[in-house]
């Protein structure tokens, strides 16, 4: 049964010969449209009001009868502190009904807001939906997904599993899309690997794309806002790596004066501790009052 199933979902690879207009998802750079739409608690969530706080991670996913699907979400909830602490906002969207979106989240213990996409406004504004041809939909039936049942008024519509990071000028600054369910497959972790590395790493971001594509000795682009920062600093990265780890490890139950911080770091210039703390108030990640006292910025 798992092997006929399997055999169906690669069928969604090949919908462009049903004649339809095969979608090409949004391109980095490009404007995403703003939206608004109901989570599963009911909530109205809007990305204008998401992307006030900081970066958006947008998903979009088939439905619960899906297995990646599935690994896919449930990854990401295991990741779900990590794109936090980065001071991003994760969310999915599904054309399944509200229903079917708990179904998911049985299976998946997702947390993050999970939107009903009523009427397909979402996916069409992202350019992901496709139409599932009839013989497609009869074989899907024939093993037990039916597909109109659980999408509800949204029929016979499904999006080509997407991934986008969008910055807070509503800019795309990362994607992915791929059609062809085997590449999907081939590439699966890597996509989500590829999408958390470049929320949460202080490395190159265009390194993080590159080896998405399959590029693991890409080199620094030299010109992204993770490798501008570094150049800043007057150190090496194994230096900054330690003192960045050790100020967030003192500072981590307790706050302290900043005075006090400086003799944890004896043989380290001052100046370098500076710029990491300068770093890390920039990150969010501490904050140093008007008294001096330093503590985490969770």
């Amino acid at each position: 049964m798992k092997k006929l199933v399997f055999s169906l979902c690669m069928l969604t690879a090949v919908y462009f010969v049903s004649g339809q207009s095969a979608p090409e998802g949004l391109f980095i750079q490009s404007k995403a449209p703003d939206f608004k739409a109901k989570d599963q608690l009911d909530r109205e969530i809007r990305l204008k009001d998401l992307l006030k706080k900081g970066k958006v991670v947008l998903v979009f996913y088939r439905g619960n009868w899906s297995p990646d699907c599935n690994k896919e979400l449930k990854r990401l909830e295991d990741s779900l502190q990590l794109i936090k602490d980065k001071g991003a906002t994760l969310i999915a969207v599904t054309p399944e009904k509200p229903e079917s979106i708990l179904k998911t989240i049985d299976k998946t213990g997702a947390q993050y807001s999970i939107l009903f996409d009523d009427g397909l406004k979402i996916m069409k504004a992202y350019d992901v939906a496709f139409e599932i041809p009839e013989n497609t939909l009869t074989r899907y039936k024939n093993t037990g997904i039916d597909v109109e049942t659980n999408n509800g008024k949204n029929g016979k519509y499904l999006p080509v599993p997407a991934v986008y990071v969008i910055d807070q000028e509503s800019t795309v600054t990362y994607r992915f899309f791929e059609p062809d369910y085997k590449k999907r497959k081939e590439k699966y972790k890597k996509r989500v690997d590829a999408t958390l590395g470049y929320i949460k790493s202080l490395d190159c971001r265009s390194q993080y794309i590159a080896r998405y594509f399959g590029e693991e000795d890409a080199k620094a682009c030299g010109i992204c806002d993770n490798c501008l920062q570094q150049k800043k600093l007057p150190l090496t990265r194994k230096e900054f790596d330690s003192i960045h780890q050790r100020v967030l490890k003192i500072i981590e139950n307790a706050e302290v004066p900043a005075n006090r911080l400086f003799h944890h770091f004896e043989g380290i210039q001052k100046d370098k501790l500076n710029q990491v703390i300068d770093f890390l108030q920039a990150e969010k990640k501490l904050h140093v009052d008007k008294e001096g006292f330093v503590r985490s910025g969770k």
